[in-house]
């Protein structure tokens, strides 16, 4: 983000420079020109550089998913329900946030990897790419995305392909 701010103030300078050498209605609008003109090098630039320099994935804070209870004669714990849109399947689950709100949420099927590990509980799992440096953001845009698939870690034996409602 610098490099762009660093490209535009230049540009503003040469333009301010030409403007004050031959000071003309014509040129009045050389220095914004300018500013422009070298921002606009300076943000593709930036992309390029972003796109070149390594990243690693960190993990982000756990997401506590919220139990759905329903009044059916089921019983046990239900963290995940799955279901279609438009041919395309999705996982749908609820997050307890920190004002007491309960907000639904939903991830593509072939985009989340489910483990039955954590005894405690329910949570979500997500991941950033951050530059490897620290200094790589002043050359470049941060990244974005990350390279790793969230994760739902739910109890043991909460998978369960063979039930009916009815």
């Amino acid at each position: 983000m610098t490099l762009i701010i660093v490209f535009a103030v230049i540009g503003f300078i040469l333009g301010v420079l030409v403007f004050i050498s031959e000071p003309s209605l014509e040129d009045f609008f050389a220095p914004l020109f300018g500013a422009v003109m070298l921002g606009v090098i300076g943000f593709f630039l930036a992309v390029f550089i972003t796109l070149c320099l390594p990243t690693k994935t960190v993990a982000d804070p756990q997401i506590m998913l919220h139990n759905l209870r329903n009044d059916s004669q089921i019983s046990g714990s239900f963290f995940l329900g799955i279901g279609t849109i438009d041919q395309t399947q999705y996982a749908f689950y609820s997050v307890n946030e920190s004002d007491g709100a309960i907000t639904f949420h939903q991830v593509r099927m072939d985009s989340i990897r489910v483990y039955e590990d954590n005894p405690d509980g329910a949570y979500l799992q997500t991941y950033h790419n951050v530059f490897a440096q620290d200094w790589y953001h002043h050359i470049g845009l941060d990244p974005m995305g990350s390279s790793k698939a969230p994760e739902f870690h739910i109890p043991k034996g909460s998978v369960d392909n063979h039930y009916q409602l009815k």
